[in-house]
Formats: structure tokens, sequence, C-alpha cells
């Protein structure tokens, strides 16, 4: 090895320990494919696909904006889906993008239970669907984060 070429290798600095070398909570070490073995991954891109088309399909197919009315539901689930999407996109928040929409569905169903099970809120119709999904979609967000906490391991100190 010539004498430049032992400067340039000892002129560049190894790669500092740091959060960028830990792994990911919500994608099990990082790279799209341990991403893709994440519970919490396929729980967003289930809230995308399901809220996504629904909400749009209402609000194409002319949501009523009474109270309570559809567009209003809309409205909601497009929150959700922004909530799964900034978890897909920030892969270091995405198991608290999950535990955000698990807590939101589990306050719905409290509130569909204990206040009123016609309206949410006074403005979002229930159905007998929503009677399902809420509970399911809290129940799927609390499983997820279990399994990716699971996943996490402690930190060995010497």
């Amino acid at each position: 090895m010539s004498e430049r070429q032992q400067d340039v290798t000892q002129a560049v600095p190894a790669p500092a320990p740091g959060p960028a070398s830990r792994p990911v909570p919500g994608s099990a070490g990082g790279g799209v494919r341990a991403a893709l073995r994440s519970p919490a991954t396929w729980f967003c891109m289930l809230i995308i696909a399901v809220f996504g088309v629904r909400a749009v399909g209402t609000l194409v197919g002319g949501a009523s904006w009474t109270a309570p009315g559809t567009g209003w539901r809309s409205v909601w689930q497009l929150v959700m889906v922004a909530f799964a999407v900034g978890g897909l996109v920030f892969p270091a928040r995405r198991t608290l993008c999950v535990a955000a929409i698990g807590a939101v569905y589990a306050a719905a169903t409290l509130l569909e239970l204990a206040v009123d099970g016609d309206r949410l809120i006074g403005l979002i119709p229930v159905d007998m669907r929503d009677r399902v999904i809420h509970p399911l979609v809290a129940a799927l967000a609390v499983a997820s984060v279990v399994a990716v906490l699971g996943r996490l391991r402690p930190v060995r100190s010497r």
C-alpha cells in the first residue's frame, strides 16, 4: 500500500456506535426484509389498505356531512391512515403510531359501549360493522406492540 493510500484510509473514521447502529423498534433490526417481518409494519399496511380504501370510497361516493354523517367517519379513518403512513415512513416511531391507533380504537370501543351505541362523539355513525372493527383494531394493535416489544433484547452491560 502506498503512503498516500495509507493516509486516506487513516483519515476516514470508522462509524461511531450510536442510534444508527441500534435496531429500530418495529423493524427488528433495520432493512426492508426485517421491517416486513414486523407485526407493526403489517398492522400499518392493513390500516392503510382497509381504512384508506373505505374512506376514499365513501368520500368519492358522496359522503354525508350532517351529524351523524359518513363524511365524519371518513375523516376519522383518514387520520388513522395518516398515523399508519407515518409509522411506515418513520420506522423509529412505528410502534408509537401503532399504539396511538390502538388507543384511539380502544377509546372508540369504550365510548360506544358506555355513551351512545349509535353515534360516536355525536358525529360518527356506528353500525354493527364498527362494533366488530373497533375492538378488533384495538386488539390487533395491542398484539402488534406486544410482539414488537418482545423482540427487543435488553442490552447487556459489561
